[in-house]
């Protein structure tokens, strides 16, 4: 909305033009953008997981018909192990 102009008194004339249409709504700040994709990109990954965990528990009890107590452990030496590659070696997940 302010741009750079040669004098002040264009400036003044552009903002009475722009408010005969109403007041503008501000923008959102940079860092709430930011904010907002970073939850929802962690939103699906986890979304991703959870969907990978249950297709894994249903194909299991599918074609065995057994549930598998021991796979929520793998799950989870997964997810450390994950954790661990980005932290020491900084791997992205």
């Amino acid at each position: 909305m302010f741009a750079c102009y040669h004098s002040l008194e264009t400036a003044n004339q552009l903002c009475k033009k722009d408010m005969r249409h109403g007041p503008r709504r501000p923008a959102l700040p940079e860092p709430l953008v930011d904010l907002i994709l970073q939850a929802f990109s962690d939103a699906v990954m986890l979304a991703g997981l959870y969907t990978l965990m249950a297709v894994g528990l249903s194909l299991g009890f599918g074609v065995v018909r057994i549930i598998n107590f021991a796979q929520g452990e793998m799950i989870m030496l997964g997810v450390y192990g994950a954790f661990w590659l980005f932290t020491l070696v900084g791997v992205a997940p």
